[in-house]
């Protein structure tokens, strides 16, 4: 469900739902090919991804339990004309402890909610073939 008020979407995800399967296909048939976002809710099975300071590697995670996304905020873009996005999660695991990542997927439990500002500039994503396939460069805003 979303609503849009001048050039700003608000959008809500209902329980169960992939946030990242439901962004995406919200942005494909919106044709957004680059904005800004960021929401809040409680969700679960939480797949996040580290960037290991000691090896430069990506280590995954995944959290099972229910926790308050208290921030999840990123960007959108385009690669190779799929949408693309970039989001990082703060999660409140406990009482005093936090967690926070790349979110890579999540269902949601109960509501979340997203306030997305699409862009008229498009980022430009490209992978350099002289590296590994999974490293992609930011190459210029159009």
């Amino acid at each position: 469900m979303a609503r849009k008020i001048e050039n700003t979407y608000i959008i809500s995800i209902h329980d169960g739902a992939s946030i990242i399967a439901t962004l995406k296909d919200f942005v494909q048939t919106q044709k957004i090919k680059a904005g800004r976002i960021s929401g809040v809710g409680v969700i679960h099975q939480v797949l996040l991804r580290f960037l290991s300071p000691f090896g430069k590697k990506y280590i995954e995670g995944k959290i099972h339990a229910t926790s308050d996304a208290s921030d999840i905020s990123g960007n959108i873009s385009e690669n190779e004309g799929k949408p693309m996005l970039h989001l990082h999660v703060v999660l409140r695991l406990s009482e005093h402890t936090v967690l926070d990542g790349l979110l890579m997927d999540g269902k949601v439990r109960g509501k979340a909610e997203f306030i997305l500002h699409p862009m008229e500039n498009q980022l430009v994503i490209s992978k350099n073939k002289k590296e590994h396939s999974h490293t992609i460069h930011v190459k210029r805003w159009n």
